[in-house]
């Protein structure tokens, strides 16, 4: 009986509580995304005189011990417990009359029940707990593989997943294929695609799809599949079109694959291109108008890092050129046409270099010619010249005859040379400026032999005179007859020294001298004869050169030519 009147007087008191304080907006759960801001409402409304005296916040971890969070007395103020501060805080300035919380950046460990505790006075202590569930937006991505064609059976993607609740995943493709997902603690998904690679698979969509309660709709990360395969190398441009004389040819070889082909090789039947071909990566460009000798079968290999492929055009040109074209104008022969043309020029410019070589050295030799026959004809008038001077002066040479006053000076300077030993040789001025002896064209004669026999021959006479001089001073006179000289000998002969006179000697000398310049006048027609005769003829009266002269006939008296 006493018991039931307990039971009866709690639930007075309580009817007598909810009368005093009464909570407005109050949810029993809530659910906060990571990373934002969440807000615990705790308001309430006192009735008649109640005073609340502390509010304080505090949570229940899953099989935790409870925590105080913040607290607010109407006298002590605000109050943050450790591991909370700048972390939560009171929404109204005067939390005594509102006690929200606000939570400033959600995490996973604030996932909790969370108890909002007021003590009032004089009623006493209220309550009210509210349920704090984080979530997290789930992150996802594609984690793509590089296949090869020929291959075993391998993965071709990977998709990862985290978030709280764990997310669902899943793949979204037509690629036939095998899908297999694993979870990990932490809300983690892994899932994984696999195949058999084949080319055809190559690019096509394999798409990871994230559901997530806090999405609205399922999250797409957007991948495709790598399949690498060699080149398909596939050569275009050749048509049956092709003709001989076109211009502008070229082939191009497609290879494909994947990745693209990288490296082009050309040939034909097996070796080198021809030469008016040139190959410029998967292109080969025929420069010059197509000849048959470009027909042949061209080979394309195009290779990339899987491997390499293969393939050939066979170039058949007919044998005729189109009108108008440039093979139709050199036909077949087009480049032995070329070279001719070449080799053609080459000629005409070498043999108009040997006939302006030959032109040259033409006309040098006509001058070489002409100055040398100028030459000879000098040489030839001056050898006619000196002959023709030298025949007239042989035949006659014409001294001018002297005034008896002349003759008279010389014979008076004869005294004196006779007497005193002065004569002069050359015919100059003695040393009383009394003219030579002989005459004055004795000096022409220039010859030193001449002029040692003139030197003897008066060296006689002085000697012949002064004996003569002596045998009258002394007294001894013999035959006065004129003595005879020889002018060949220059000897006096004694018999002829008798009666000879100063007169006489001088006649005789003069008569010597004119013999001695006969002897000398004939001995040098001799010479002149004989040299004219070794070098020149007489023909039809007049005097010719003899072919082919090479002496110059000099006058032996010292003519300057």
């Amino acid at each position: 009986m006493s018991g039931q009147v307990v039971l009866l007087g709690l639930i007075l008191l309580r009817v007598m509580v909810c009368e005093c304080l009464q909570f407005l907006d109050s949810p029993a759960s809530l659910t906060s995304m990571e990373g934002t801001g969440t807000r615990l409402p705790c308001q309430f409304r006192l009735q008649g005189e109640e005073q609340v005296v502390q509010v304080t916040w505090s949570r229940m971890r899953p099989g935790g011990a409870e925590e105080h969070i913040i607290m607010a007395h109407i006298t002590e103020g605000t109050k943050e417990f450790p591991g909370f501060v700048d972390h939560v805080q009171f929404e109204n300035v005067t939390p005594l009359h509102d006690c929200t919380l606000l939570i400033r950046n959600s995490k996973e460990s604030d996932e909790a029940k969370y108890t909002c505790h007021i003590s009032t006075f004089p009623s006493g202590n209220f309550e009210k707990r509210i349920q704090l569930t984080v979530w997290m937006v789930p992150i996802a991505s594609v984690e793509p593989v590089t296949l090869t064609e020929g291959n075993t059976f391998q993965v071709a993607a990977t998709c990862r997943a985290v978030g709280r609740p764990k997310p669902q995943v899943a793949w979204d493709t037509d690629v036939p294929g095998q899908s297999q997902a694993k979870t990990i603690e932490g809300g983690k998904v892994i899932l994984t695609f696999s195949v058999h690679p084949l080319r055809n698979m190559n690019g096509r969509p394999l798409d990871c799809l994230v559901s997530h309660p806090a999405l609205k709709e399922p999250k797409r990360v957007r991948n495709n599949l790598n399949v690498q395969y060699p080149p398909n190398a596939v050569i275009t441009g050749y048509s049956e079109e092709w003709h001989v004389g076109k211009t502008g040819a070229g082939l191009r070889c497609e290879g494909g694959g994947n990745p693209k082909a990288q490296h082009f090789t050309w040939t034909r039947d097996g070796g080198a291109l021809p030469s008016g071909a040139s190959a410029e990566g998967p292109r080969l460009v025929f420069k010059w108008p197509l000849n048959l000798t470009d027909s042949g079968l061209y080979e394309c290999v195009a290779t990339n890092v899987v491997g390499s492929s293969k393939t050939e055009v066979a170039v058949v040109l007919p044998g005729t050129a189109k009108a108008g074209s440039p093979a139709a104008i050199f036909g077949d022969n087009q480049m032995f046409v070329i070279v001719g043309v070449v080799a053609g020029a080459l000629v005409v410019v070498m043999v108009i270099v040997v006939f302006v070589v030959r032109h040259h050295h033409r006309r040098k030799n006509r001058r070489l010619k002409r100055a040398l026959s100028q030459k000879t004809i000098e040489m030839d008038n001056l050898s006619r010249h000196a002959s023709i001077r030298r025949l007239n002066s042989a035949q006659s040479e014409h001294y001018g005859l002297r005034p008896e006053s002349v003759m008279q000076k010389s014979l008076a300077s004869l005294d004196g040379s006779v007497l005193t030993g002065e004569w002069t040789v050359d015919g100059r001025p003695d040393s009383v400026s009394r003219p030579g002896i002989y005459p004055v064209s004795r000096s022409e004669r220039g010859s030193r032999r001449n002029g040692q026999m003139d030197m003897k021959t008066r060296q006689k006479v002085e000697a012949y005179l002064r004996n003569s001089q002596a045998s009258m001073d002394s007294g001894l006179h013999r035959d006065q007859s004129p003595p005879s000289l020889s002018l060949s000998s220059g000897i006096v002969r004694d018999g002829e020294m008798e009666g000879l006179t100063v007169e006489g000697c001088r006649q005789r000398a003069d008569t010597m001298e004119e013999e001695e310049e006969e002897t000398d006048g004939a001995l040098n027609r001799n010479q002149l004869k004989k040299v004219m005769s070794s070098h020149f003829q007489n023909r039809n009266g007049t005097m010719e050169l003899k072919p082919r002269p090479h002496d110059i006939v000099l006058h032996p008296k010292g003519y300057v030519i």
